[in-house]
């Protein structure tokens, strides 16, 4: 059935590829592609694999040919065994969470982490949990699991596949049996894990491991406003966990199809399917009128699922004119997007960077702070206790790497980083190639190091290195050849709720 709805031709998928690098300014990933609903195999068939496409198109880096030169069988590997369930890709993406695809594992901590790793992923989880299986997989002690996972992943990597075995058992220790030199070892953990998350996204939808049953059936937008711009404001994931996230196909009461980029507490950005242009403020005005969104209105929208149909109508008018005719709604207080902290719509201009400061998704703003500024504010929060200037802006940090000083779900001031070094500074950093280890994401907050050397123009790095508070991770290290991957974003000042 999905078929239907992915496009299957070659020179599609060409100029999708194409158009995406250009508005990137870099090589699309294999997954992005795939979120484009392209199928990277049929843009690659003719090339033999993806990384050898990518390099007829002239967008490898000289450490990616010299990976694909020497590991194109592994690539290859990754990118075609066989899945009837997702667990050797979890393999992989457990082993490259923990920085471990060049280390020899304990099988009894690695079998725990997969585990762990199974239960809490909101889709893959159901692998586990639905059908007949040898063993209660939330029940089973860890030893029960273990011997399960030794005979199913573990035992599949073990044996031959491309006329190469990957993997070796030392006693109770699991290890790549890649002899890969120490330069290439990121650029190889790169492209493994691009060919994995591609695989794992693929397989999900391919095999509908799509959980309806805790999906919220409706829920309701409030419209706001920011730059001037109509935006919707979410229920809180915390309160409607079932509630869509990501980009959702929805149908509008006029019968067309548009696309919603549902995060973690807004939608900013909705268009046409198939166009490029945010259309999000002009479809709300044409619902509410030029009062869309403004102070002191509560207009709103309602979404609902029907037979794997999301569909999206305003709530208490008909038309613009109906809109425009009305008293605006009473406003509510502002949302709390986590206990602690309230996220305001809008603030007067006189308390912008005085009082408060914008408030970035980070989900949403992948590839948006650019050269050109910062991108569009979800809303603004109040800063107690702290002097404030512009350039200043708050984001959720998610995961265990910077505790203590950063819990998991904190918001977060930042500053903009001053000149001078970075050394030693608490940062939140961009990437455009490597991905943080622990959540997979584009963006991270680590203690910044790096090491440089002197030339005819000046300084270069050498390496960075992006270094976690909370000992049990491993740093992200960067070599100089990606250096100018990494981009700081801002200086991290301190935990606001």
């Amino acid at each position: 059935m999905l078929a239907q709805f992915i496009p299957t031709g070659s020179q599609a998928g060409l100029e999708t590829y194409r158009a995406l690098r250009d508005e990137l300014a870099r090589r699309p990933q294999a997954g992005e592609l795939f979120a484009h609903s392209i199928l990277p195999r049929t843009v690659s068939k003719g090339a033999g694999s993806w990384f050898e496409f990518v390099d007829s198109e002239a967008d490898l880096s000289d450490s990616e040919q010299k990976v694909l030169a020497q590991f194109a069988n592994w690539l290859v590997t990754v990118e075609t065994t066989s899945l009837n369930k997702s667990y050797k890709m979890v393999l992989l993406r457990v082993l490259l969470d923990h920085g471990d695809l060049f280390n020899r594992v304990d099988l009894c901590v690695f079998s725990q982490r997969c585990r762990r790793y199974m239960l809490q992923h909101p889709v893959l989880r159901r692998d586990l949990l639905e059908g007949r299986h040898a063993l209660d997989h939330q029940q089973a002690t860890d030893e029960q699991w273990g011997a399960w996972w030794r005979q199913w992943p573990i035992d599949r990597w073990l044996d031959v596949q491309n006329g190469q075995r990957w993997f070796s058992l030392d006693g109770e220790l699991l290890g790549l049996t890649i002899d890969c030199p120490e330069e290439l070892r990121s650029t190889l953990e790169s492209m493994t894990e691009e060919l994995v998350d591609w695989r794992l996204a693929a397989y999900s939808k391919s095999h509908r491991l799509t959980d309806t049953s805790d999906l919220q059936t409706a829920f309701e937008a409030k419209v706001s406003h920011s730059g001037g711009r109509p935006i919707l404001f979410l229920p809180d994931k915390a309160k409607q966990p079932g509630r869509p996230q990501g980009l959702v196909e929805v149908r509008l009461p006029d019968g067309s199809l548009w696309e919603f980029k549902l995060v973690k507490v807004a939608c900013n950005v909705a268009k046409p399917k198939g166009g490029t242009t945010n259309e999000l403020g002009e479809l709300l005005r044409s619902w509410f009128g030029s009062n869309a969104g403004l102070p002191g209105t509560d207009f709103k929208v309602l979404f609902e699922l029907k037979q794997d149909q999301w569909s999206a109508r305003p709530l208490g008018v008909r038309s613009p004119a109906d809109a425009a005719t009305l008293e605006p709604p009473v406003a509510e207080e502002p949302v709390a997007a986590e206990p602690g902290l309230a996220i305001e719509p809008s603030v007067a201009k006189r308390a912008q960077y005085r009082t408060h400061v914008p408030v970035y998704d980070l989900i949403a703003a992948a590839s948006g702070f650019g050269d050109d500024g910062a991108p569009e504010a979800i809303g603004w929060v109040r800063v107690a206790d702290q002097a404030v200037s512009p350039g200043m802006f708050a984001a959720q940090v998610i995961g265990e790497s910077m505790r203590p000083r950063i819990p998991s779900g904190a918001w977060c001031l930042f500053r903009p980083c001053p000149a001078g070094s970075r050394q030693d500074r608490l940062v939140l950093v961009q990437l455009h190639k490597h991905f943080d280890p622990e959540d997979g994401g584009r963006y991270t907050v680590k203690k910044y190091r790096s090491t440089k050397q002197s030339n005819e123009d000046g300084w270069e790095h050498q390496t960075i290195e992006l270094v976690p508070l909370n000992p049990e991770y491993q740093p992200l290290k960067i070599s100089a050849e990606d250096a100018a991957e990494v981009r700081v974003i801002g200086e991290f000042v301190r935990v606001l709720g």
